[in-house]
């Protein structure tokens, strides 16, 4: 059983089909056994949204204490998953500012995204 004390919560866009289809790959997946997936739209995802004072186009990944968004929180989140995912940590040699323009300019997009299957 999950103790809910020492859980992380990762707040997405669950009307993005890219984030929907992102975080299904996550959850089946070991190495996330620790973190709470909270659909944006839902009443707690509107809550943790709420209080971590950002906007709600950007995945929130509340891991402990810590808030990570944006590039910072996408690159925490494959760093957690543990496996070949561990090198997104390279990333962070990025400036946050150039990371995050690119993390704005997917997340401007990301709606029009559409699989078919």
């Amino acid at each position: 059983m999950k103790d809910s004390t020492n859980m992380n919560s990762l707040v997405y866009d669950d009307l993005c089909q890219v984030c929907v289809i992102g975080m299904e790959h996550l959850k089946k997946n070991n190495g996330m056994e620790n973190t709470k997936f909270v659909k944006g739209s839902s009443k707690e995802g509107k809550q943790l949204i709420e209080f971590s004072q950002e906007k709600a186009d950007s995945v929130l990944y509340f891991k402990g204490s810590t808030l990570l968004v944006k590039s910072d929180a996408i690159i925490q989140i494959l760093i957690d998953r543990g496996g070949f995912y561990r090198l997104a940590r390279i990333l962070r040699i990025i400036p946050v500012s150039i990371r995050d323009k690119f993390y704005e300019s997917f997340a401007k997009r990301r709606h029009r995204i559409k699989f078919h299957p």
